[in-house]
């Protein structure tokens, strides 16, 4: 799913930008806030949080299991807000790194514009696989309950 939806947004942004300066432009944007959060937000929550919760789960230490996942949820919020805020405030001096001496400085305030719209996405993402990891475990736990049940926490 992942991948048709990546075909879609690569299609949408061919259309709205060209394949040019400005395409270069976008996927340099969307490339660094998307690297930011696969090395932040989800290997973190793949190779730590997930194991421990389910174990927590499987033992019958629900309330530890979710105040781990609240603990996690809001050293998340404050970490991958700043870590956006910082991005964003600093765009116009992080892209042009990127981008090199080659960008006219339009699409280098292009690159710079769209990150800052882009990199907020790192923060969505992190506490979305948060609430993935929180809700998978549960819904294959012996007693089965059901998706649903990630509202009642």
């Amino acid at each position: 799913m992942s991948r048709v939806v990546g075909l879609a947004r690569e299609i949408v942004a061919a259309s709205f930008f060209g394949t040019g300066g400005p395409a270069s432009a976008f996927t340099i944007a969307f490339q660094i806030p998307n690297l930011v959060a696969n090395l932040f937000a989800n290997a973190a929550l793949s190779a730590a949080f997930v194991p421990v919760f389910t174990d927590l789960l499987q033992q019958g230490k629900r309330k530890e299991a979710f105040r781990l996942a609240s603990t996690l949820f809001w050293i998340m919020l404050i970490a991958l807000g700043a870590l956006t805020a910082f991005f964003v405030l600093a765009a116009g001096v992080i892209m042009p790194l990127f981008t090199g001496p080659t960008f006219e400085p339009a699409l280098v305030a292009l690159t710079v514009g769209l990150s800052q719209v882009l990199f907020p996405v790192v923060l969505l993402i992190g506490l979305i696989g948060l609430l993935v990891g929180c809700c998978s475990p549960m819904n294959t736990s012996p007693s089965r309950r059901s998706l649903r049940r990630c509202g009642t926490w």
